[in-house]
């Protein structure tokens, strides 16, 4: 409005015309439903491309399996091919679709998520010894290392075949939990004897994914230890059983003799899809970092709509309408 700053009389003019509806932005979009892989509840993460949404999520799922169920991807696809710039995806899942599991040895390994495509996964470790230290004397128990870089205490070593662990380390002074029976000093400039850390690689694939981790460790105190180097992986989760053995730890993985080796995950299932129902989608507020289904969705305030692609259920279109009021 025009500031006036004296009296008199003015005349304006006001536009009454018809003006169009001013479209609401769709450029964040918020999508529901089945795919082939995936969380199935926590905190939804953005994604950008049909592409990362493949990755993530899978490929489109297959209408003898799914049905009506299978338009999450396709939905997605449409999206982006028509402008979308991003979404955020929640995957639901039935109560027995099951996770794909291996249990060898020491180690539990689990499909990041549910459904049977986990049954793809390839664990392949292999035991190596590339860190090595030279022993040049002995003062009492404690034997004296030219250097102990990338060594540290509970880490697993071996010498001429015969495994043992480092109790302590102290400067360059290193004793270990059992007696070596051989003489393990060597004092030459190019010595034969020494002590080399054991250590394991391990690569995980699935399709055309691939992890791979390099010289991890099984001791705890270990900044590479093996949970702690895989706690971010896409593909698996891990536990591991510690043991007090002195033997190489692919061994108590695979079996005594075996330095390396692959294994595969096993009974992934996606569950009976026929028995969906509005709760599926709806989904559970367990609290953050636990929620579900639609329920995912409460605390995103930038998604301008929320789709359930192919589901006509009364009751998830007015927990759709609900949620999207509060957005």
């Amino acid at each position: 409005m025009a500031q006036y700053f004296s009296p008199g009389v003015y005349v304006e003019e006001y536009d009454n015309s018809s003006r169009p509806i001013e479209g609401v932005g769709t450029s964040v979009a918020g999508f529901v439903g089945f795919a082939e892989k995936g969380p199935t509840e926590g905190a939804l993460f953005v994604i950008t491309s049909y592409r990362e949404f493949v990755r993530q999520f899978g490929r489109p799922l297959s209408e003898f399996e799914y049905g009506e169920y299978r338009y999450l991807a396709p939905a997605v696809e449409q999206f982006f091919v028509n402008g979308g710039s991003s979404c955020y995806v929640s995957r639901v899942s039935v109560p027995d679709a099951k996770a794909a599991f291996a249990k060898k040895g020491i180690l539990c390994v689990e499909a990041g998520s549910v459904g049977k495509w986990g049954n793809k996964i390839q664990i392949t470790l292999t035991s190596v010894t590339r860190r090595k230290m030279q022993m040049v004397g002995l003062n009492g128990e404690a034997y004296v290392a030219k250097s102990v870089d990338g060594f540290r205490e509970g880490d697993l070593v071996v010498c001429g075949g015969v495994y043992n662990r480092i109790k302590s380390i102290i400067d360059n002074s290193v004793t270990f939990e059992q007696p070596f029976e051989e003489e393990i000093v060597d004092t030459a400039l190019l010595p034969v004897t020494l002590v080399y850390l054991v250590e394991t690689d391990v690569s995980v694939r699935c399709g055309e994914e691939a992890e791979n981790y390099r010289g991890v460790s099984f001791n705890t105190a270990n900044p590479n230890y093996i949970a702690y180097r895989m706690a971010n992986s896409e593909l698996v989760k891990i536990t591991v059983n510690q043991d007090d053995k002195l033997d190489n730890p692919v061994e108590a993985i695979l079996g005594e003799g075996c330095g390396d080796g692959m294994f595969m995950l096993e009974n992934g299932q996606d569950g009976s899809i026929s028995k969906a129902t509005a709760g599926t989608f709806i989904g559970e507020d367990n609290g953050p970092g636990r929620r579900t289904g639609l329920e995912a969705f409460v605390e995103l305030a930038n998604v301008n709509m929320l789709l359930v692609p192919g589901i006509t259920i009364p009751e998830v279109i007015v927990s759709m309408v609900g949620q999207c009021e509060n957005l």
